[in-house]
């Protein structure tokens, strides 16, 4: 079975954290743009009905990838439309097949954020690079200020 990515909206984002880092999810689908469900067993079930209802204004899905985001290992989620469920997933399925009502959402990767990450790398490489150098003169004009003293006590001796 041939997949492929529809892509959805960016999740509303609550905070500065969760602006920062940008998931977003994908719906799964097959070829002809059929949308797909996962069949594996989820590592953990929601109800929706069962959440606060200050959220009226988020849509199930939203709602789904809200509880996807607060679990450290999800990656991905079904939202299952008649017993408004989401069924959260902490690895990635490796069955997914049609079933009415069903939605398949997967974390989607966003590539700035891997730039963004890389660059933060290298910025940190630099900075331990510069801290590096400053050891190492401190180390050796330390070294040779000793070597030069040491040096003018034997001269010193040698006059006298």
């Amino acid at each position: 079975m041939l997949l492929k990515i529809i892509h959805i909206a960016p999740l509303v984002l609550l905070s500065f954290s969760e602006l920062v880092i940008g998931q977003e999810f994908e719906k799964a689908a097959t070829a002809n743009g059929t949308l797909t469900c996962s069949t594996d067993t989820p590592s953990l079930v929601v109800k929706l009905d069962t959440l606060p209802k200050g959220s009226s204004c988020i849509s199930p899905g939203a709602q789904c990838s809200l509880q996807c985001k607060q679990l450290p290992k999800c990656t991905s989620f079904n939202y299952r439309k008649k017993t408004r469920t989401c069924e959260l997933f902490n690895f990635n399925p490796q069955v997914c097949a049609f079933e009415y009502g069903c939605t398949f959402y997967h974390v989607r990767y966003n590539g700035q954020l891997i730039i963004l990450l890389i660059l933060i790398l290298l910025l940190l490489l630099i900075l331990l690079l510069v801290v590096l150098l400053i050891f190492l003169r401190l180390h050796f004009t330390r070294f040779y200020s000793d070597n030069d003293a040491e040096s003018i006590a034997v001269l010193d001796d040698t006059i006298l």
